[in-house]
């Protein structure tokens, strides 16, 4: 058991083409909180939309390339996570190719996550606070670094 999910926010998209491309449609619209696995769609007040694909069955429906194609003149990401394995990653993607990356798998228990292409500094800031937690913890079965990519996918879509 564990929560896992994926996700794509497409900086100043709109819903119907968003969808098209990730393969959903709009069902129903909903202005109070809601927790099911399932789909989902919100636009954040920065101008992300963001798609999920929350649970088990929901979550291959968002795909890295999704948020690929989808970057095509804006920006998007990609994010992954599963508690099981304590695997997370973030994909940042700039006009239809991969700009950076983060991946962590914690499933051989806590380690730093591998970060490629040009990550903004924010990046190194968060996985180096963390770095310093896991460093200070006197629990070597609590994978701290772990919470990099949602800190971060958090700090950029809000």
């Amino acid at each position: 058991m564990g929560y896992r999910a994926r996700w794509l926010a497409v900086k100043n998209a709109e819903l119907a083409p968003v969808l098209r491309v990730v393969g959903l449609r709009q069902e129903s619209e909903s202005h109070e909180a809601v927790y099911d696995p399932g789909h989902y769609a919100v636009t954040l007040p920065g101008g992300w939309l963001v798609v999920i694909g929350d649970g088990w069955d929901a979550m291959d429906s968002v795909q890295p390339t999704h948020a690929c194609a989808l970057s095509r003149g804006t920006e998007a990401l990609h994010f992954y996570c599963d508690d099981t394995p304590m695997c997370a990653s973030l994909r940042a993607y700039r006009d239809g190719k991969e700009v950076w990356s983060l991946e962590h798998d914690g499933s051989e228990g806590p380690g730093a996550p591998a970060v490629t292409g040009a990550a903004p500094q924010l990046v190194g800031e968060i996985v180096n606070r963390l770095r310093t937690r896991q460093d200070e913890s006197n629990d070597a079965d609590v994978d701290y670094l772990y919470d990099a990519a949602p800190e971060i996918a958090l700090a950029l879509v809000g």
